[in-house]
Parts: C-alpha cells; sequence; structure tokens
C-alpha cells in the first residue's frame, strides 16, 4: 500500500503540468461504475454523514470495494505506464527540460565511452601525437645496449622524469642495462637526425580500442584510421635483435644529444631482402634493398 501510494502521489504532481489524462480521458481504461464515496462509506459532502449509516453490511458490499480498488490499481498501472512511455521514450511528448537532460547524459555516454575505448601506441621519432589522439606523455625512446646479448629485445618509451624506489647507488653486476637509442644510418631522407637520440610520444585514439601497425604500406586498410606514417626501423642486423617500429616520416630529434662515446641502442631502416627462389620477399613487389614504409593504424 505505501508503495501505491508513492506512486500515485508521484503521478499525480508529475502529471499535473504534462497533459496527461488523470481522468474521464479516452484513452483511460473504463472506470468502475460504483460511486467511490458509496462504496467505501466515505462522508457525503452535502450533509457530513456516511452514506452508509444505518445500512446493514452484506457480502456483496466487500465484493464492491474489492472491484473498486481493483479498477483503480489498474488506472495507476495505466497512468504509470504512460508517463514513462511519454516522458522517456517519446521525446516529442518530452518538456524541454527532459529533453536536454537526456541529451546531456547520451553525450556524457558517449564521451564516456569514447575515452576509456581508446587503443593506446608509440609514436616514434615525435613527442606530440598527431590530433586524432590524445597524448599521454612524451619522452625518450630506450632500448638495450646494441652488442649486449641480454636485456630486453623491446624499445621502450620512458618519461622525461622517472620516480626510483629505494634505488641502489652506482652500476651493479646482476641487473640489465638500458640506455639512450640513436639514429644511426645512410639514409637521405632523414640523414640530418644521425647520431642524435630518438623522441618518442605515448598517445591514446579517440574513440578508437584496436591497434594495428602496417609494415611496408605507409596506407591503412579500407575502414581504418592512419595515425601517422613513415618508416620501417629495427637494430642494425649485425647486432642484437630488436621489436620493428614505425618511425614517423617526418621526425625529429632531442634537442641537446650528440654522438655517444661508446654505450647506446640504435634505431636504423629495414630493407628487404627479396628473392626468385624462396627464401626472401617475393621479388617484384618487392625490390631487393629498398627502405620499407609503414603506417599506424586503428580502429
Amino acid at each position: 500500500m505505501e508503495a501505491t501510494f508513492t506512486k500515485l502521489l508521484l503521478l499525480t504532481v508529475l502529471a499535473a503540468g504534462s497533459g496527461i489524462p488523470m481522468e474521464g480521458s479516452q484513452e483511460m481504461p473504463a472506470q468502475s461504475e460504483i460511486d467511490d464515496n458509496e462504496a467505501i462509506g466515505l462522508p457525503d459532502a452535502e450533509n457530513g454523514t456516511s452514506n452508509t449509516e444505518g445500512a446493514e453490511s452484506s457480502p456483496t458490499d466487500a465484493v464492491d470495494l474489492a472491484e473498486v480498488i481493483h479498477d483503480q490499481q489498474v488506472q495507476l498501472d495505466y497512468l504509470y505506464d504512460l508517463f514513462h512511455s511519454r516522458f522517456t521514450n517519446d521525446k516529442q511528448n518530452s518538456t524541454p527540460i527532459q529533453t536536454a537532460l537526456s541529451e546531456a547524459e547520451m553525450m556524457d555516454q558517449v564521451k564516456t565511452s569514447e575515452s576509456s575505448s581508446g587503443g593506446v601506441y608509440i609514436r616514434w621519432g615525435r613527442d606530440v601525437c598527431p590530433s586524432s589522439a590524445d597524448q599521454v606523455y612524451s619522452g625518450l625512446a630506450a632500448g638495450a645496449e646494441r652488442a649486449a646479448t641480454g636485456g630486453g629485445a623491446n624499445y621502450l618509451c620512458l618519461p622525461e622524469s622517472p620516480v626510483y624506489d629505494r634505488p641502489q647507488n652506482g652500476v651493479q653486476d646482476r641487473t640489465s642495462r638500458l640506455y639512450g637509442v640513436e639514429y644511426r644510418f645512410d639514409f637521405p631522407p632523414i640523414q640530418s637526425l644521425v647520431e642524435h637520440d630518438v623522441p618518442c610520444a605515448v598517445c591514446e585514439s579517440i574513440g578508437r580500442s584496436t591497434v594495428l601497425m602496417v609494415p611496408a604500406r605507409p596506407s591503412c586498410p579500407s575502414g581504418w584510421t592512419r595515425e601517422y606514417y613513415g618508416f620501417l626501423m629495427a637494430e642494425r642486423s649485425t647486432h642484437q635483435r630488436t621489436q620493428y617500429v614505425c618511425l614517423d616520416g617526418h621526425p625529429t630529434y632531442r634537442s641537446g644529444t650528440a654522438a655517444a662515446s661508446n654505450d647506446f641502442a640504435t634505431m636504423q631502416p629495414v630493407e628487404g631482402i627479396c628473392s626468385g627462389t624462396g627464401g626472401g620477399l617475393p621479388c617484384g613487389p618487392y625490390v631487393n634493398g629498398y627502405e620499407l614504409t609503414c603506417a599506424v593504424c586503428t580502429k
């Protein structure tokens, strides 16, 4: 009963200015022909006395009362459903305030979905992200020393300012060592970068959760968004192996850096080696010795 009263009170207040018929509408279910005052025994409006005084109760009185309660419950349920259909599902019949609130909530959901579903990638060779992505942080490329047989096999994008936890003074013997990455190559398109350190940026695409690096092509498959394009790079073949990465086609370098004197990692162009008899890339589409392109794509 308490829930029913609360629902009735809420509907009465909200429907008062909404145009929803509260009584006597053709849209409402047929009401009981029994007069509420007469059936329930409410005071008569003219003489203030109950119109059931002096009347003997009978079994049919309880039946009539149950029918009235049932009819009122049907009307209440109808109004409740009608309220939801008009104010939740039917935008044309919504008030301007409700429409604005619904649109604002929708935009918030879209923004939340976009911000929580972005794919993360590293833009090698630049310290800023493209306009299609949000920047997480910028930093410097790092990797294992080029001749080392241990250490990690991947490049890292280190933040500019590290935070340490209980570090030990000096270089320890039983550790893995990390170095900055230098451009080292004979490649005219970006030759001016040689012996400088490689910058990087960690980026989050806006509304696209899947990241794909396409080697050997500067474009993306149909339906994908290109974040950036450039040249396929890795450590030199005579050095220790690293991952293949896509260096931005218009790279920059970290200011204040110059050739390292001894230990460092490098990033160098990747050439395709073709063979007409197998064991290499297929000659024809691939040209022997040509530097390969790449693109970073999201969807």
